[in-house]
């Protein structure tokens, strides 16, 4: 029973993890094409476009990077994942990330217009 319970909380804790990486990642590329966006408007110089790609795409690659290796980790090396107590969980874990995420989506793109941000 132990077992079956820790297996639970990991899973929870993958899911909330996995949507909090995903949504770095998206958020990254999103503010990737922002930069552009404000440097072809003639907002910011190429120097600070650059500083924030290179910044994003950072957050991206590191972001899905620990992503995947996490779900390799997890089902490939510990071989967990398959119950159906497992994947509950890991929803259990995604839902509430996932809601933040969506109630916040729209400030979050707000945000990568900012001037000021840097």
């Amino acid at each position: 029973m132990q077992g079956l319970l820790l297996s639970m909380v990991i899973a929870a804790l993958l899911g909330a993890a996995s949507v909090l990486l995903f949504s770095l990642a998206w958020m990254s590329i999103l503010g990737m094409v922002a930069a552009a966006i404000l440097f072809m408007r003639g907002q910011i110089s190429g120097r600070r476009c650059l500083m924030r790609i290179t910044t994003n795409l950072t957050r991206c690659v590191g972001s899905a990077l620990t992503l995947i290796v996490g779900f390799q980790f997890y089902l490939g090396v510990l071989g967990r994942g398959g119950s159906p107590f497992e994947q509950m969980a890991y929803l259990a874990g995604c839902l509430p990330m996932l809601l933040r995420f969506f109630k916040q989506v729209f400030q979050r793109i707000d945000r990568l217009f900012d001037l000021d941000k840097d």
